[in-house]
């Protein structure tokens, strides 16, 4: 197609387009205005001729524009290499420059401010003026001097004694003057600040797709653009649109609804209101218990607030070491199951509870129906005082559950696991129970815990008729544990029955030696006499059981007289009282001091000793905190009569600069800091009030607590009582059973005696010659008493050198038929 054919066809086109003037105009705007602006009104003729003219000089300009150079014909590839290098360049013309900006002072900031620098006048010069060279100087070099002068003086016993006396009036002092340089001397280092400029890099071309992935979209026809949707903003949760004409629009006549502001009905707190939050605040501060439970107790028995003031009251009666008062309440609030109250009051609780409290709290806890009441960091505690309680009740099974519960992690992991040994005996599972206390013992570090597991394992062997393994426990107990004298004597027994005749005798000299004179020990006659029967040194046994019958047969009548005399359960705990304020080898009430000794070591009398002696430290923390509270009080007082002297002064001040019109500088700061003590003022009143009120509440707290105290220590006192009769009782069943036995072991003596004579005349021989003849019948005269000396780390340790005075076996002579079938 030459130019000419396209000059025609392009300028019909523009005349047929039914928007040609239009189009016109959007591809070349600037000669539309130019049209635009010249045309005038005119005939039809001449309007059509210039149209005319205007399409031809349009559509010559548009095909010179399209001949002006022959255009060469490219592959796709290039065009699209074309389109991705002209789309590259427009991202790079749309990125922002990243340019750092200043910060700080400017560079026009500097300059003015040198201006200023540069028009200040000169300061006049002076010169400097040394300071008085008798004046001390610290280390900076500044001259000081001091407000105090010393006075040495001598005690009568010649020792040097400097005292500082404030000096009443402070001389007139030559410090010096720095001098004062002009303004040549200073030196004005502007530095402009610069920043460098960083422009972003260009971001990667994005890759090209792949031809599959194009078509798709390549084919996609393009829907004629209609009228554009209004969008429902409410469907979106937006507003509609805000701009000045809907502002405008609004009627500024507002209607407005008095009810809408009607004042709504305050209510005051009531008195009881204002007592729970004071206390609660108290209780939040976390040092403040002794004053919330003043304040908690006046609503114990309040209707609407008691629960929450149990709550708070036991807990803070538990931390101050109130256990009576805390477990009452918080076993109130554990029952009501409440899971706002419960899980704290759990978790109290049983973190420190004295042991009168165990059975009482555990059997709490079984019954709790809600189990997910108890917090999981209050789990082994929990566990461990249910299988404590359970254990005193007797249920072991149950017991032996809540035993395994407690985890390695807990303190109380090793004496749960004793406890756990222990239900397993008594419900009938002896090899677990061996099993698991002979697993625990190595494991085990406290001296009291590690005696206890070795003397059960070897009782339970002893009853099983294990001897050896007996003996070997036995050996394992401490020194220093209250249950080795018992032990060692049980030691005896089990050396019996193995054969271990002299390691029994020895032991049972042990416990005869001047070193356990205080000690109850009546069986371990019957133990070393036994032994020496075992081995035929029959004066030895006898004098034995004289020993024994000299010193126990008196003992015996004297508990039954005791006994007899009153069966009152608090003269027993009098008795014991007594002796602990006398000397400890005293007899008190006829009764023997060892006796007494026995009877008050026992454990079901230190049980209830240790409650008692908790009670009468609760009594004395009552009167502790009640001095702490005077305490506080004084406190706040000192406090506010301060506040009230710093008022009295700002006061003054104020007065003053209304006169002296130099002070109105200050006057200001003097408001700020009366407001701020008349503020304080304010506090310490609230303080006071509270602390009155938290005082009278405690006042009476205290003196029901002290006769709930006194009540329950008569109680605990005549369960002791109990506790030592019994255990009084006990002896004399044992003295009489040990005594009637005694007559048994002398008939024994007698009959061995005799048997030996036989055999020796007869003409049988003795392994000692040189011991008394067996013929000799032993006299009470004779002294076997030990005049040598007792080592304390080898009592229970000796072996008697006694030899076995028993006929030998192949030693004795055969005797005739007939006589031995006689």
């Amino acid at each position: 197609m030459n130019k000419n054919v396209f000059l025609i066809y392009l300028t019909l086109g523009i005349l047929m387009s039914p928007s040609a003037y239009g189009r016109m105009v959007e591809a070349h705007p600037n000669q539309g205005a130019q049209v635009v602006e010249k045309a005038k009104p005119a005939g039809l003729v001449d309007q059509a001729r210039r149209w005319w003219n205007r399409t031809v000089n349009q559509a010559t300009k548009m095909a010179n524009d399209f001949f002006k150079s022959p255009k060469p014909e490219v592959s796709k590839v290039a065009e699209k290499k074309a389109e991705r290098v002209e789309k590259v360049k427009e991202l790079k013309e749309a990125l922002p420059d990243y340019v750092q900006k200043e910060k700080g002072t400017t560079s026009r900031e500097l300059a003015d401010l040198e201006s200023i620098v540069k028009a200040t006048p000169v300061i006049v010069e002076q010169g400097k003026v040394e300071a008085d060279p008798s004046l001390p100087k610290t280390k900076a070099g500044v001259p000081t001097a001091s407000v105090y002068k010393e006075e040495v003086s001598k005690t009568a016993k010649g020792k040097k004694v400097v005292r500082r006396i404030h000096i009443d009036k402070i001389p007139l002092l030559r410090v010096g003057r720095e001098p004062r340089l002009s303004r040549q001397d200073l030196s004005l280092d502007v530095k402009i600040l610069t920043s460098e400029v960083k422009v972003a890099k260009p971001l990667k071309t994005p890759a090209d797709l792949p031809l599959k992935e194009r078509e798709p979209w390549l084919k996609m026809e393009v829907a004629k653009a209609e009228s554009p949707t209004k969008l429902d903003r409410k469907k979106y949760g937006l507003g509609d649109i805000v701009s000045h004409r809907t502002v405008d629009a609004v009627d500024p006549k507002l209607e407005l609804n008095e009810n809408v502001f009607a004042a709504l009905a305050v209510q005051e707190l009531t008195p009881n209101q204002q007592k729970l939050l004071a206390a609660q605040i108290l209780y939040d501060k976390g040092d403040k218990c002794h004053l919330a439970i003043g304040l908690l107790d006046d609503l114990r028995d309040n209707k609407f607030y008691g629960k929450q003031a149990n709550y708070f009251l036991g807990l803070c009666a538990h931390k101050m070491g109130f256990f009576s008062e805390s477990t009452e309440r918080l076993l109130k609030s554990v029952r009501t199951e409440d899971p706002e109250l419960v899980p704290e009051a759990i978790r109290v609780l049983v973190s420190d509870l004295p042991t009168e409290y165990e059975e009482e709290v555990a059997m709490t806890l079984v019954g709790l129906k809600n189990k997910s009441l108890i917090p999981k960091e209050a789990y082994d505690n929990a566990n461990y005082i249910q299988a404590k309680g359970l254990s005193k009740k007797r249920r072991f099974k149950e017991s032996l559950n809540f035993a395994l519960k407690v985890t390695p992690a807990s303190k109380h992991y090793r004496r749960a696991q004793f406890l756990a040994g222990i239900s397993e005996y008594d419900s009938g599972q002896v090899e677990k129970a061996i099993k698991r206390l002979d697993e625990l013992q190595p494991k085990v570090t406290e001296t009291d815990l590690k005696s206890l597991i070795n003397l059960t394992l070897a009782r339970i062997y002893f009853r099983r008729g294990e001897f050896k393994k007996a003996h070997k426990q036995y050996l394992n107990v401490g020194k220093d544990s209250s249950v080795w004298v018992q032990a060692l004597t049980e030691q005896g027994w089990a050396q019996l029955m193995i054969d271990d005749w002299a390691g029994a005798i020895g032991n049972m000299y042990s416990l005869h030696s001047p070193y356990f004179n205080a000690v109850y020990k009546p069986e371990s006659y019957a133990v070393r006499a036994i032994g020496y029967l075992n081995i035929c040194q029959y004066g030895d046994a006898y004098q034995t059981l004289n020993l024994m019958e000299d010193k126990y047969r008196n003992w015996k009548g004297k508990v039954t007289e005791y006994l007899k005399a009153s069966k009152d359960p608090l003269k027993a705990y009098k008795t014991i009282r007594t002796y602990l304020s006398g000397k400890s080898q005293n007899n008190v009430d006829n009764l023997p001091y060892q006796v007494i000794r026995e009877i008050a070591r026992q454990r079901n009398f230190l049980n209830e000793q240790e409650s008692i002696n908790q009670k009468e430290d609760e009594i004395a923390q009552y009167s502790f905190i009640h001095r702490i509270i005077r305490k506080d009080q004084r406190r706040v007082v000192y406090y506010k009569k301060k506040a009230q002297e710093r008022l009295a002064e700002y006061v003054k001040l104020l007065k003053k600069a209304k006169k002296d019109k130099s002070l109105a500088p200050r006057v200001n700061e003097w408001i700020g800091k009366s407001r701020r003590e008349i503020a304080l003022i304010k506090g310490f009143n609230f303080e006071m009030d509270v602390y009155k009120k938290s005082r009278s509440g405690f006042r009476r707290l205290q003196k029901r607590g002290e006769k709930r105290l006194a009540q329950e220590k008569a109680v605990l006192r005549r369960n002791a009582g109990k506790a030592l009769v019994a255990n009084l009782s006990g002896i004399k069943d044992e003295l009489v059973r040990l005594l009637d036995n005694n007559e048994l072991l002398r008939y024994e003596v007698f009959s061995g005696s005799g048997q030996n004579i036989r055999y020796q005349v007869a003409g049988g021989g003795s392994a000692d010659a040189n011991r008394v003849p067996a013929n000799v019948k032993p006299q009470k005269q004779l002294n076997w008493s030990f005049s040598g000396e007792y080592w304390e780390d080898e009592i229970g340790n000796y072996r008697s050198q006694l030899k076995n005075n028993c006929p030998k076996a192949g030693t004795r002579l055969a005797l005739p038929k007939a006589r031995a079938a006689n």
